[in-house]
This record gives C-alpha cells, structure tokens and sequence, in this order.
C-alpha cells in the first residue's frame, strides 16, 4: 500500500470518526446516555459516553477498504474483525443495560480465543543467543495479556483524553517500529486506527465532551494487542 493511499485513507477515518462521534454525542444527549460522575472519576458532571462506536466504524470501514484493495492480511482482519465484534458488541450492551464482570470477562476471553487462534502460535523468541520456545505457556500469556489490555483501556476512558492519546502513541510508535523492521508488513492498519482514534480524540479532549464507553474503549484495548501480537509473529 502505497504511502499516498494510507495518508488518505487516515485523513477520511480522521473525519469519519470526527462526524460519527459528533452524531452520537447528539444521539447520548438524547436518550440521556450519560456517564454520571462518583468518586473515582475526574469529571465533575455528567458527560456523554459512547463515543468510541464513532471509532470502531472508522476503522472497521477502513478494514474494508484495504481487504478490498488486498493491502491487509486475511487472517489479521479476521482476527481483528470478529474478536472486535464481540467486545463492541458486549461493551453496547453494557453501556445501556449493564452487564455482570463474570459475563463481561467470559465474553472478553472468548473474543482473545478468537484472535489467537487466528494469529496462531507464536514463533520461538531469540535472546542473547538463547532460544525460547514457550508452546502452550505462550498461548496461556497472550490471551491474559488481550483480556488485560481490553480492561486497562476501559479503565482509563474516564480521565479525559488519556485512552485515546495513549491509543495513538501506540499505534504510530508501534507502526514505526513495524515499518522499519518490516516494511511490507501490515503497520498501515496500525496508522488508520490512530486516525480513527484522533477523529474522536477531538471530542474527548479535555475537557471532554464525549466518552467511548465500554464499546469502544475495550476495541481499543482489544486492537492494540492484537496488532502487537501480529507484528510480533509476522517480525520475532
């Protein structure tokens, strides 16, 4: 994928996610979807939540873009596509209804299974001329670590901006790494999520207008494991 094409595709998911958050803020303000402030929070108000459905579109409409244009692997978008489907889909529900930890958790590891699986195991690791091949173990690990980043990014999407800045630091600093060792990997999906996640950041900038809630900031948890995964198998 050439370089032209991935600027342009970030700048429409930059837009995309811009309009649709501006949508569903409209949408939270309506039907009173709001994310009332206790006393671990750092807002004082009640402020809307939801936003982060405006991020997983962006990028969803991206993956399709480059599945189209073969500029993504089959197996990647699988992976990212039906693991993230489950935890949107999970984190919507618990936004309006709420949900019990136990079936969050259940769902959430479900939605790892899926992308390992996809991913397949991970190729032995090479250190100061030792080689560690973990098998199993390394299987056990990464799925903890997918459950754990999807949490950590839900935990963080209450302060205002941090999620997302911390999403976009990521997922740029991850591609660099990705593109210098791989260049022919697949970091553009890398790039056109932190578009998706600065379409939205706008919003959630502080002081925030909008929140992800559950859907989207456990997208963004759930993506940027996945992806450090891939790249780790695609590049040891």
């Amino acid at each position: 994928m050439c370089t032209q094409a991935i600027l342009i595709l970030s700048v429409l998911c930059f837009v995309l996610a811009w309009f649709l958050t501006r949508a569903v803020r409209s949408y939270a303000v309506q039907t009173n979807l709001l994310d009332q402030p206790n006393e671990r929070s750092s807002h004082t108000v009640a402020t809307p939540r939801g936003g982060g459905a405006a991020i997983v579109a962006a990028f969803f409409a991206a993956l399709v873009v480059m599945a189209i244009g073969d500029f993504v692997s089959k197996r990647l978008l699988a992976a990212l596509g039906g693991a993230c489907t489950v935890v949107a889909v999970l984190g919507f529900l618990d936004d309006r209804r709420g949900l019990s930890a136990k079936l969050r958790i259940l769902g959430h590891a479900a939605a790892a299974t899926w992308a390992l699986a996809w991913i397949g195991p991970l190729p032995p690791v090479t250190f100061l001329n030792f080689t560690v091949d973990f098998r199993l173990a390394a299987s056990m690990v990464c799925a903890i670590y997918v459950v754990w980043s999807i949490n950590m990014f839900n935990f963080m999407d209450g302060i205002d901006g941090v999620a997302g800045f911390e999403a976009i630091s990521v997922g740029l600093g991850g591609a660099l790494v990705w593109w210098i060792v791989q260049p022919s990997a697949d970091w553009p999906v890398a790039v056109v999520f932190a578009a998706s996640v600065g379409g939205f950041l706008v919003w959630n900038f502080p002081t925030a207008r909008i929140f992800m809630g559950d859907a989207g900031s456990g997208v963004l948890g759930l993506v940027v494991a996945v992806l450090a995964l891939w790249s780790s198998h695609s590049a040891p």
